[in-house]
């Protein structure tokens, strides 16, 4: 499923680029995939094995502290950062007419 949603994806922004709409892929995207966000193909429902790696380098501890998380998909990385203790602020590109991501997001 993972391939085909890339294919899907790349396909999509491939349809809105030459439209000169480089983003407006992401509404229909996270609309046509429902809720289910095996059809996402950057949701993997886990913190980015990069970034779990620098946390555990540094590590990282966020009591007291606040964290902006720009581009944060279905909120992966800003859930780990809420788990470690920072005060998060995460958000994705606005959509036309409602945040799916972050409802897909909030529905886990």
């Amino acid at each position: 499923m993972v391939d085909s949603a890339r294919q899907k994806a790349r396909q999509l922004a491939h349809q809105f680029f030459v439209q000169d709409n480089p983003t407006g892929w992401f509404d229909v995207l996270y609309a046509s995939a429902n809720g289910d966000d095996r059809a996402v193909p950057w949701a993997d429902m886990t913190v980015n094995p990069n970034f779990a790696d620098w946390i555990e380098l540094h590590n990282l501890r966020g009591e007291g502290k606040k964290a902006l998380v720009i581009g944060c998909g279905l909120g992966d990385d800003a859930e780990e950062l809420a788990r470690l203790g920072f005060d998060v602020v995460a958000f994705d590109r606005k959509a036309r007419r409602k945040p799916l991501a972050l409802d897909m997001g909030i529905s886990r």
